[in-house]
Formats: structure tokens, C-alpha cells, sequence
């Protein structure tokens, strides 16, 4: 006795579907904005957290801009 197992799915049966690529891409993109966005704030809290001095040294605004002009 021979037996045949056919896989293929008939034109009714769809058993699961991938996402459209342009889903695919818009959802890597949102990833991609999200991280540099932290990646960001991660170096600007760095740099406020860094001491007065050394925020000057590098040209990293120190102190309030108001507080500089009326000197």
C-alpha cells in the first residue's frame, strides 16, 4: 500500500500569514527612532551629570545661558 500526504494548503485553509513587508519595515524603523532617541538621552544625561568643569572643557553648555549673559 502506498500512501500520499499531500502539505499543500488548499485555497480555504490558510494556517497562519506573515506580516507585509512594509509593516515589517515600518516597525524596524519605529525600532531603529526609538533607540538612537535613547541612545540620546542616555548621552545627555551623561554629559549633565558630568562636573562643571569638565562640561566646559568640552563646549557643553555648563551653567544657566541667562545667568552667563547678565555677567
Amino acid at each position: 500500500m502506498t500512501m500520499i500526504l499531500d502539505h499543500r494548503i488548499e485555497s480555504g485553509q490558510r494556517r497562519w500569514q506573515l506580516p507585509s513587508l512594509p509593516l515589517l519595515h515600518k516597525a524596524f524603523a519605529m525600532a531603529a527612532l526609538w533607540r538612537a532617541a535613547y541612545r540620546r538621552r542616555q548621552t545627555e544625561r551623561l554629559l549633565e551629570a558630568l562636573p562643571f568643569d569638565a562640561r566646559k572643557d568640552i563646549g557643553w553648555p555648563a551653567g544657566d545661558a541667562a545667568e552667563t549673559r547678565r555677567r
